[in-house]
């Protein structure tokens, strides 16, 4: 537990939430998982104060850092389905939960975590913030036998809200060569892209854009390589 953390522990489907020294943490009842790599560890550290809250399998977290004027505030949400992290403008001096609902008081104001919930509230549809994102793959490619090579690559995903997507392709650790760009528009949209990547050992995949994108799957087709993997020769 780090210090000044006492307040972040959340309990959210089983499994306990909390800021430690290290980052925050998921305690299922084993052995602490670190969920917060994608996050910048040094602003996580030398907190005020820590608030956590819970809402729909998502964590709350609020981080108070300084003091008086120089007190700065962050409001980090992190879901837990899918283990995305995002950052709210909405600053929380206290929190406290329903069951059903998540309110935050930023010192003059109550605020709820989902207005749609609220008989007088606001409803949030169609107003979700376009949230920059970013994927690199590992190496694919390197578990293909020798007497064989992909020749088509399918990507299998979901978009959630409207989103922008950019894929690159870098063949054998070479220069990042853009694949495709995809702009969805509706909500909850399923999407499949697929290339024919060049004869290589290995390929890695970037992605990257704005709005939230779920990569569901990657799709390989093997083709029997004639006179060895790098071979240009015509396919049978």
């Amino acid at each position: 537990m780090a210090r000044n953390a006492g307040r972040s522990l959340c309990v959210l489907n089983e499994t306990l939430y909390y800021l430690s020294a290290d980052g925050v943490m998921a305690w299922d009842g084993s052995l602490p998982t670190k969920v917060s790599t994608a996050l910048d560890a040094a602003r996580l550290s030398n907190v005020q104060r820590a608030l956590g809250g819970a809402l729909d399998g998502r964590y709350y977290l609020c981080l108070s850092r300084g003091s008086g004027e120089e007190n700065t505030a962050r409001l980090l949400v992190y879901d837990t389905e899918r283990g995305l992290w995002q950052e709210e403008d909405l600053r929380a001096e206290e929190m406290a939960g329903t069951g059903g609902q998540l309110y935050l008081w930023d010192g003059q104001a109550l605020w709820a975590a989902d207005p749609s919930r609220e008989p007088d509230g606001q409803n949030t549809d169609g107003v979700e913030r376009s949230i920059p994102f970013a994927l690199t793959t590992g190496d694919i490619g390197m578990d293909a036998p020798e007497e064989q090579y992909l020749s088509r690559l399918t990507l299998r995903l979901d978009a959630e809200v409207p989103s922008r997507l950019e894929v690159s392709v870098s063949y054998d650790g070479g220069p990042w060569e853009k694949l495709a760009e995809k702009t969805v528009e509706a909500k909850r949209q399923s999407i499949d892209l697929p290339f024919v990547p060049r004869r290589c050992g290995t390929l890695r995949l970037r992605l990257e854009g704005a709005g939230q994108i779920t990569l569901r799957g990657l799709a390989k087709t093997m083709a029997k390589a004639q006179g060895g993997i790098f071979a240009a020769g015509k396919e049978g």
